[in-house]
């Protein structure tokens, strides 16, 4: 059967209107085209005419940039990672707050009793601060481990940002305090700087009951761990003995061959895990030695620090100078264009 006439008719219509739309389509990218480029060519041409208003206040605030940043001070940054124990991360943070607020104080006699040095030197540190120290992947795989238990409409609440800002900091095992200072041979040391925390008797009696337990613990594997050997030890003497003597055991049938290597292999088994509870309870008493444990005290050279080059004076002069210098040529130029149109509005009317 054939298309019927009217069927033709809304086809080539059809095929008209998408005709027509492409059409628009493409004339429309072509006055788009022409009114950026015009407008290009307008940038130029006012670039052009006002190109010594621009570069030569430019370069003089370059120029003034680089000798401001010259007679700047350098910045030096301390850092120390310390890992808390016995909950001591309260008294830290309160403390190193303390210290924040001498320094924002510019209170230089007290910042020098708080940090153990010299008022010269005191006078010297701009900033104190205190971090987590654990790697990105470390918080990841914690903040997947707390949305898991979260249930689904506080988990559209939560997101990883706020979570490391905000919250991270009080789940955190490991911290780095920075120290910025203009003194490149700053003498600092953590442990004079917490010393009166280590001396605090709440956290040393929690470290001593810790210890003790520790070493009871250690002393009751180390304790399992000679009767297991003397165990396994007099089984291989009463197995070595029933085979020369050939003589059963009424009780248990040690003498079986397939029953006497299952109990060794058991034996073998709890002797292993005794050894691996045994490291992990040295290494938590190695641990447990101190309220704070430095895991690196601050170097006693600073480290200078790179400041970009848009939040130097070299780099924010000049960007400066030439936003004033834009805005008030186009404010000008406003100006005049809206004093011409008045006068031709003006006119018109004449």
């Amino acid at each position: 059967m054939g298309a019927s006439p009217e069927e033709e008719i809304d086809l080539f219509q059809l095929m008209e209107y998408f005709k027509k739309g492409i059409k628009k389509f493409f004339i429309g990218i072509k006055n788009f085209s022409i009114k950026l480029f015009n407008f290009f060519i307008l940038i130029l041409l006012f670039l052009r005419k006002n190109i010594k208003l621009i570069v030569l206040p430019m370069m003089a605030a370059f120029l003034l940039g680089l000798f401001l940043d010259s007679i700047s001070s350098v910045i030096y940054k301390y850092d120390a990672i310390i890992e808390p124990q016995y909950g001591s991360e309260h008294q830290i943070n309160e403390y190193l707050e303390d210290i924040r607020s001498s320094i924002d104080n510019q209170d230089t006699l007290r910042l020098s009793t708080q940090l153990v040095i010299t008022p010269e030197e005191a006078a010297t540190i701009t900033n104190l601060n205190l971090a987590s120290y654990d790697s990105k992947i470390d918080k990841l795989l914690y903040f997947d481990r707390i949305i898991k238990k979260l249930d689904s409409t506080t988990r559209k609440n939560v997101n990883f940002s706020e979570f490391n800002k905000e919250i991270y900091t009080l789940f955190s095992k490991r911290f780095v305090i920075r120290v910025k200072s203009t003194d490149q041979n700053l003498k600092l040391s953590i442990d004079t700087i917490f010393n009166k925390i280590k001396q605090n008797k709440m956290l040393i009696l929690a470290k001593d009951l810790r210890i003790k337990s520790i070493e009871e613990k250690e002393k009751n594997i180390k304790k399992s761990q000679k009767e297991v050997d003397s165990l396994r030890s007099f089984l291989k003497k009463y197995a070595l003995n029933s085979l020369k003597k050939n003589v059963p055991n009424t009780t248990i049938d040690l003498s079986d061959k397939k029953n006497s290597e299952n109990l060794e292999l058991k034996l073998f088994g709890i002797s292993k895990n005794l050894t691996e509870d045994l490291s992990k309870v040295i290494l938590s008493k190695e641990k447990s030695g101190e309220i704070i444990n430095v895991l690196t005290d601050f170097p006693q050279k600073g480290t200078k620090v790179e400041i970009p080059v848009f939040k130097t004076y070299k780099g924010m002069l000049p960007l400066v100078v030439v936003g004033t210098i834009l805005l008030i040529l186009l404010l000008s130029n406003l100006n005049t264009y809206l004093t011409n149109y008045k006068r031709e509005n003006e006119y018109r009317k004449k």
